[in-house]
């Protein structure tokens, strides 16, 4: 009864059946993120009539049970014991088909895989790993990874949005050394499931095993970087967690979950001396929206309380990158930065597979070249300039950097890499959600 009750609440919210892709952050999240996407997400009038619809159930049922004791019988008999162990087998059989165990058992299939893939990378790395090198380390690479931002609510990269939600990045798009991606996408809607897509060389079009799995880590040590992680999320999934773990610097924000501004400080904790590649995993617009920003940041005013909460966390996503490129743009030798979301975010259904929708992947994308980097390699921040139109997905990210790393890897390709004249991801190729949605199919 309790697992049809939460059928129903979800049934209700998304619109939808449960998704069996929907239950893998649930067993992976922590509680904390559970108690902010009830809050963010379930009404509480909903989630109240639910419970109170359920009791009603339980006392009803209780109530038949009592009315009805005296007819009960005194004792099993050998056929009502049969009968009673046929339907249990039964019962247990098609329960394994049924919700909750059938999206449970799937999910537990993708951890499984997860931590295959992790079983797998050292033995990897040995036998199967391979690197060309095709240029020498030129300053620091820093890689922004932003959380639910949708680019349709940037008016950066969608002019139309009535809202000035990112005034520093609409003074800098046109700027010498700004590169900015109208038209990327996100591999699929949900953090684990797109992370550890971005940092390694699987994606949607090569169809590679995790048997093969090589990481954005691996392809930087070899170009001679030293890696840093540097978060403000909680571990919780599998793969995306060992290659945090697998750099060679891990630093955790004093309040995880807290205030972004908090990396800032994390940064000035990376030596000036030494080639580098930071990665830096923001909270950016996640679920609860109003806890993403200062209650004194100003806010943005929106159709709803919902949308303008979600649109000051975006303005206030874009005072924390204009104040992380100053820092390391002149303090830190910043060669190349890149800012690229996880997944989108849509205002009713936030972002999932029970309701799936575009917002959920329309994200945002730029980079930035420094003077000395676009002179030494104009070649690179020429295929930037030309692809600036092209669709992208955002499980190309390790394909980019490696070429911008001057690293040619077991696991990148050059047509998946912006930044090489071979770029050739076209409309009618690209994907989302893992390879079962055509990007051709959003019409805006």
């Amino acid at each position: 009864m309790s697992a049809a009750l939460a059928y129903i609440i979800y049934f209700f919210t998304y619109g939808n059946l449960f998704q069996a892709e929907d239950m893998l952050p649930v067993l992976l999240t922590n509680v904390k993120e559970i108690k902010s996407y009830l809050d963010g997400q379930i009404k509480k009038s909903l989630l109240f009539s639910a419970v109170a619809g359920f009791l009603v159930l339980v006392l009803a049922g209780v109530a038949l049970v009592w009315v009805d004791r005296d007819a009960a019988s005194n004792g099993w008999t050998a056929k009502s014991l049969i009968v009673t162990l046929i339907s249990v087998a039964i019962m247990i059989k098609y329960a394994m088909n049924c919700f909750p165990l059938r999206e449970i058992r799937l999910a537990r299939k993708s951890i499984r895989e997860m931590k295959k893939a992790r079983t797998v990378h050292a033995d990897n790395l040995a036998h199967r790993f391979k690197a060309e090198l095709t240029g020498k380390p030129d300053g620091n690479i820093f890689l922004i990874i932003g959380e639910s931002a949708n680019r349709d609510h940037m008016k950066a990269l969608n002019p139309e949005y009535p809202r000035d939600t990112t005034p520093w990045q609409s003074e800098v798009k046109n700027r010498e050394g700004f590169f900015f991606f109208p038209k990327a996408y996100a591999c699929f809607t949900q953090t684990a499931q797109t992370v550890s897509w971005m940092l390694t060389g699987l994606n949607q079009y090569t169809h590679q095993s995790p048997d093969y799995l090589v990481t954005l880590i691996d392809a930087a040590r070899v170009a001679g970087y030293t890696t840093w992680w540097c978060t403000n999320h909680k571990g919780n999934d599998y793969l995306t967690g060992y290659i945090m773990n697998s750099a060679d610097k891990v630093v955790e924000v004093p309040a995880l979950t807290g205030d972004d501004a908090q990396l800032l400080d994390v940064m000035d904790t990376i030596p000036e001396e030494g080639n580098h590649l930071v990665i830096l995993h923001i909270m950016g617009s996640h679920l609860r929206y109003g806890d993403r920003y200062p209650p004194d940041f100003p806010a943005v005013q929106g159709d709803n309380k919902r949308i303008s909460e979600y649109d000051t966390s975006i303005a206030y996503t874009d005072d924390i990158l204009r104040r992380i490129w100053e820092k390391a743009e002149k303090k830190q030798q910043a060669s190349v930065i890149m800012y690229v979301s996880d997944h989108g975010e849509d205002m009713k259904y936030t972002h999932g597979t029970g309701h799936f929708s575009f917002d959920m992947t329309r994200i945002p994308l730029w980079i930035y070249l420094s003077p000395s980097y676009r002179q030494k390699h104009k070649d690179r921040a020429e295929a930037l300039r030309r692809h600036q139109d092209c669709v992208f997905t955002n499980d190309l990210v390790f394909d980019t950097l490696c070429g911008l790393m001057q690293v040619s890897s077991y696991g990148s390709e050059d047509r998946f890499d912006l930044s090489h004249n071979a770029y050739g991801l076209s409309w009618d190729s690209a994907l989302t959600m893992h390879g079962k949605v055509h990007v051709a199919e959003d019409v805006q």
